[in-house]
Order: structure tokens, then C-alpha cells, then sequence
């Protein structure tokens, strides 16, 4: 895991700890969200802006959340998660998506978080996880 840079493409890279680096223009992401006993309840697709975690559902509202009131975040394998705090539209609570994009996902979030934080990336290349 690594950190995001923007390129001059308007793309974004994501650099791996090996130091390898994969372009991707993708902010949208196939997702199925699940509840706390992982029977999924939803499909859709779960976009990243600059400033918030969007979730689009077919024949439903889109639901944002805004990364700075996000709590925690994080991902393992195919799952990203993340819990919202009391000052977003949903209010608090504890979400998780099934989705083979869990850790682009998660450092798409973790480099916009610390843009709007103004927070420093760590030198190791470490991330903070759930």
C-alpha cells in the first residue's frame, strides 16, 4: 500500500510499496453493501469525490457522507468499510461494501482525507487501517 499522486493526465496513481505505480481515472466503484451479519442489502456503486463518499443505488436518492466526518475506515481483502460520525446526513453508524476495488477504495479516501486535513503523508508508506 502506498500513497496517491495526481498525474498530469487529470488520472490519479496509486503507488504500491514495491514502488510500482497503477494509473486509475476510476472514482466509481461496483459495490454490494452489507449489514452487521454480511447479508448484502444493497447494490451500487460507491464514488469517491475530493470531499465525500457517495453512494449510488438504482430507484433510490444518492446517500454522501463527508470524509470529514468520517470516524474510521479501512478494508481487508474484498470488504471496505468505514464509520460515519453523528454530523453526516445518516447520522452515526458503521458501514461495509463487498467489492474487489476495497483497497483502491480506501486509498482514493485515505489521500483525499489527508488533502482536506492538510495532514502530511507518512515517509514509510504506512496507512492507518480499522
Amino acid at each position: 500500500m502506498g500513497c496517491l499522486q495526481s498525474s498530469d493526465t487529470g488520472a490519479s496513481s496509486v503507488e504500491t510499496t514495491d514502488g510500482d505505480t497503477a494509473l486509475t481515472s476510476q472514482r466509481k466503484f461496483a459495490v454490494k453493501n452489507l449489514d452487521d451479519q454480511n447479508i448484502v442489502v444493497g447494490e451500487g456503486e460507491l464514488e469517491v469525490t475530493d470531499t465525500d463518499l457517495v453512494l449510488h443505488s438504482a430507484n433510490t436518492a444518492s446517500i454522501k457522507w463527508p470524509l470529514r466526518f468520517l470516524r474510521r475506515y479501512g478494508f481487508d481483502e474484498n470488504l471496505f468499510s468505514f464509520e460515519s460520525g453523528r454530523r453526516c446526513p445518516t447520522g452515526e453508524g458503521i458501514y461495509a461494501f463487498s467489492t474487489k476495488h476495497a483497497k483502491t477504495i480506501f486509498t482514493l479516501v485515505e489521500h483525499n482525507v489527508r488533502i482536506e486535513t492538510a495532514e502530511p503523508e507518512p515517509a514509510n508508506g504506512e496507512l492507518k487501517r480499522l
